[in-house]
């Protein structure tokens, strides 16, 4: 676990107590959009999206990690990074551990349904709101008929954050939600916006003529 190494790097940093904000929450945020929904419309099997993770409100945050995972019949965690190069990531322009992203296909299907990503300053402690994660997922399914959809789940025990004592922060946490809907609905769509479009054109062509 990432967190078992950077409770030994912790150890030679202790600062005095504080009172921990209760309002603290990690959520996964998409960036096109800003909220926790990635609704793929017209996309197919192939196409690569990111997402995020955020923490929000938080004190004196010395190390963290982000453990996502997903249903890998859907999709796959292709690469994940701490965004060392983003003047929002929470150790921006910091020295840290620099522990790389840790990825997880426990069922050996060639698709991995997990990552770990998490880092620690040396000294540094972080307050406010900030970037902890990017996440890159590859579309593995589009279906036919009806949709799918899954979590980009957060929600577990090794989603972590630690303060300068090395003690948990109480943390509320936030799963994205992903859904693609069918093929054919999306074909209809499409051809209705088509259409639409066309008789807006037919009637522009009209008016002019009848001027």
């Amino acid at each position: 676990m990432l967190l078992s190494l950077l409770l030994v790097v912790g150890m030679a940093f202790r600062a005095t107590p504080s009172t921990w904000a209760q309002t603290t929450k990690v959520k996964v945020i998409n960036p096109a959009t800003g909220d926790g929904n990635f609704t793929m419309y017209g996309h197919s099997v192939g196409t690569r999206f990111n997402a995020t993770a955020w923490v929000y409100n938080v004190t004196d945050l010395f190390a963290y990690q982000v453990k996502l995972y997903v249903d890998d019949t859907l999709l796959n965690i292709t690469r994940a990074w701490r965004p060392t190069w983003d003047t929002h990531w929470v150790y921006y322009g910091k020295s840290t551990v620099g522990l790389e992203p840790s990825f997880y296909d426990l069922d050996s299907d060639g698709s991995n349904e997990g990552v770990l990503v998490g880092d620690s300053s040396y000294t540094y402690t972080f307050n406010g709101d900030g970037l902890l994660a990017v996440i890159e997922f590859q579309i593995l399914y589009v279906p036919s008929s009806g949709n799918v959809s899954c979590n980009l789940n957060i929600t577990n025990v090794d989603t972590t954050l630690l303060n300068s004592n090395l003690d948990d922060i109480v943390t509320g946490k936030t799963s994205g939600y992903y859904i693609i809907p069918e093929f054919m609905m999306l074909t209809l769509l499409f051809a209705m916006v088509a259409v639409t479009s066309a008789v807006v054109v037919v009637k522009k062509c009209r008016l002019k003529i009848a001027k």
